[in-house]
């Protein structure tokens, strides 16, 4: 599946961002550098069990980030909307980690097989869940969170050409580029090319015991 080549939209400038940094930004910086460190300063010896407040349910990196914050937080009301906005960050950081690998399997021309977004999206991202994803999750967040409409093709299901439009409003959603420059789609097409012949060696190698090995 080959995605074609749009010239960006260009969107209106938004009126709550100043294009130059007024002259008092220096000043309201430092004083919020300043209320930061008090905080520091009054919470440093504050007893805070981590290991407890670790939300296992989402992605690794997301959940050392909150984990601390939340920590800090005595209410517990307050505390589960941190959980709830950590959760949602959960679910787009995901959806957006999949429109990466189907991206990238596009510009190699590969089939946008579900199966095949879950391998390439485990063989990436499998260290960062806990419990790892499966392919049922993958397909969950292809159809559920990103509204794709998998079909069934010679026995797996795939994202078919008629979702090409959805992708790419998808891609500027979720800030993942469309297509790759031609020596970036060379480069993914061989890396991946590459990956599948390794697997097919390597499983068609009788396995050594650890006395059989050089």
């Amino acid at each position: 599946m080959q995605l074609r080549r749009q010239r960006p939209r260009s969107s209106p400038l938004r009126t709550d961002i100043p294009l130059n940094l007024p002259v008092a930004f220096e000043e309201e910086a430092l004083r919020l550098r300043n209320r930061l460190l008090l905080f520091r300063f009054r919470n440093l010896g504050k007893p805070r069990d981590l290991a407890a407040i670790v939300d296992r349910a989402i992605e690794l990196r997301l959940a050392q980030i909150f984990a601390p914050l939340m920590s800090m937080v005595d209410d517990p009301a307050a505390r589960e909307d941190l959980r709830t906005l950590a959760r949602r960050y959960h679910r787009e950081l995901a959806a957006a980690q999949v429109l990466d690998v189907i991206r990238d399997l596009a510009a190699a021309g590969e089939q946008l097989s579900v199966k095949e977004i879950a391998r390439l999206f485990a063989e990436r991202r499998g260290d960062d869940y806990e419990p790892p994803v499966m392919p049922k999750r993958i397909g969950a967040i292809i159809h559920r969170k990103l509204g794709l409409l998998p079909q069934k093709s010679h026995g797996v299901f795939v994202v078919p050409l008629s979702e090409e439009p959805k992708l790419r409003r998808l891609f500027e959603k979720y800030g993942v580029e469309a297509v790759p420059s031609p020596h970036e789609s060379s480069r993914h097409r061989r890396r991946i090319g590459a990956k599948r012949r390794n697997r097919e060696h390597n499983a068609g190698q009788p396995r050594l015991e650890p006395e059989e090995r050089p």
